[in-house]
This record gives structure tokens, sequence and C-alpha cells, in this order.
């Protein structure tokens, strides 16, 4: 690979960071602080309290993943909005390298550009790496299967 690929992937990568990184505080979405209180509780009261979800009369729980990847950032950094967002944000970065790399493995240099750049600016990409909220996977089969 060459240097002018790399220097487009770095372009692609702050066009990202940009659109991520800008006003990082627009708007809250309401899962936002569902999600952060039980980080907040486990940092403050060392217990992970997980509300569960109730769909069609049954309960489901929340993946604790996001919360215990959040209670060390909330217990350096401070609980706030911004603190919680840049872990996704984190995530979004990795998603769109990992995106040219795998697709470059998979196809040539080109078009692991062309699908890097797609993904770095599509709409639902960019709102799911700016917001703090957890995958729906779970609730979405329950409703298929």
């Amino acid at each position: 690979m060459n240097k002018i690929t790399y220097l487009i992937l770095l372009g692609i990568i702050v066009l990202f960071l940009a659109q991520t990184l800008y006003n990082p505080t627009i708007r809250c979405v309401i899962d936002e602080p569902w999600v952060s209180v039980p980080a907040y509780t486990l940092i403050t009261e060392g217990r992970l309290t997980l509300q569960p979800i109730f769909v069609s009369n049954q309960s489901l729980l929340w993946p604790p993943l996001l919360q215990l990847l959040l209670a060390p950032i909330y217990k350096i950094a401070g609980v706030g909005l911004i603190q919680g967002r840049i872990l996704m944000i984190f995530f979004g970065l990795l998603a769109v390298i990992l995106t040219f790399y795998t697709t470059r493995l998979l196809f040539n240099p080109s078009i692991a550009l062309l699908a890097t750049g797609f993904i770095a600016v599509d709409n639902i990409f960019f709102l799911a790496s700016r917001t703090l909220v957890v995958c729906y996977s779970l609730i979405c089969n329950h409703f298929l299967y």
C-alpha cells in the first residue's frame, strides 16, 4: 500500500472525528442516563444494578458490558454526557479502522477506502457512534423469533 492510501484513510478518520466530536452535548437521548446509572452506582456503591426491560410481559436484562466499560471512565474523568460519549466515539473510530483493514484484506485498497468513506459519513453510524445506548439486537431478536 502506498502513502496516498494512508493519507486518504487519515483524511477519512479526521472527517469522522470532526463530525462526531463537534458539539458532543447537542442532545441527550433518553437511554443515556438509563445506561449511565448502573456505571455510576458501580463506582459509588460498588454494586452493579441493572434495571430490567419489559417487552411483551417478559423481563429482559441490559447487557452489562457497556456499564462495566463506562465505570472506569466515570471514575477517572467524572460522570457526564461527554465522558460516556467518548467511549462510543472510540468504538466508532475502531469500527472505521477495522472496516478499512477488513475490506482491504477481502478486496483491494480502493474498495477499502470507498467502504471506509461510506461508513464514516453514514448518518445511522454517526448517531450510533455518538450516542450512549445499548444495542437493541436482543430485543429485536425477541420480536422476530
